[in-house]
C-alpha cells in the first residue's frame, strides 16, 4: 500500500470545548506518513485521540512526525 504525506492542522480541544471556548485557539500542525485512504486514517487519529480537525492537505518533502492508517497510527 502507498503512503503520502500531510500537513494536519488541529486543536487538542474537543469540538464542543472548541465551541464552548472564549479564548483564541491554538491551532497546531504536525506532518504524518498516511497509509490508505487519508481521510479515514486521519479522523481516525482525531476522533481516537479526541480532538478537533481544522484542515489537512497533501505535502511534499517534509519529515513526518507521525504514521496514521485508518487502523492505527504511531508517533515517529
Amino acid at each position: 500500500m502507498t503512503t503520502e504525506l500531510y500537513k494536519i492542522q488541529y486543536v487538542e480541544m474537543t469540538p464542543a470545548q472548541v465551541e464552548e471556548s472564549e479564548d483564541g485557539l491554538e491551532i497546531l500542525e504536525i506532518v504524518a506518513e498516511v497509509e490508505g485512504d487519508a481521510f479515514e486514517a486521519i479522523h481516525f487519529w482525531i476522533i481516537d485521540m479526541e480532538w478537533s480537525l481544522v484542515d489537512y492537505h497533501k505535502v511534499k518533502g517534509a519529515i513526518p512526525l507521525a504514521f496514521l492508517s485508518p487502523t492505527h497510527y504511531i508517533a515517529l
